[in-house]
């Protein structure tokens, strides 16, 4: 079954700002507008939208890491997190979860640096 629920609500479900939704709107996130002031969203189409757009916004990111050979490369990647999570397309969860990972990748491209003669 289909749940409807309204901005905030889905705000809630996402875990983000509820005023990070309205650009989303306008980026065709799926809705059903009610009143100039209240729209109404199916939750499993919104998290199949969702997913999408956070699949392709984070290619290129992928990209970058594939590619990463430096601890100076990695951090370049890390910086572009806030811009992502700003723009509503990870989360904040997300966001720490992948500088966990590029923590780790950093050190890990340090210490084969250090081996190499």
């Amino acid at each position: 079954m289909t749940r409807v629920v309204n901005k905030r609500e889905l705000a809630r479900l996402l875990g983000v700002a509820e005023r990070e939704v309205d650009p989303w709107i306008r980026e065709g996130c799926p809705c059903f507008r009610i009143r100039h002031d209240l729209n109404l969203f199916h939750e499993q189409e919104v998290r199949a939208w969702f997913e999408r757009r956070q699949v392709e916004a984070i290619k290129p990111v992928l990209s970058s890491v594939l590619a990463a050979s430096t601890p100076a490369d990695v951090a370049a990647i890390a910086r572009e997190l806030p811009g992502l999570v700003a723009r509503g397309v990870i989360s904040r969860d997300g966001a720490q979860e992948i500088n966990h990972h590029l923590l780790r990748l950093a050190r890990k491209l340090a210490e084969d640096r250090r081996r190499r003669p």
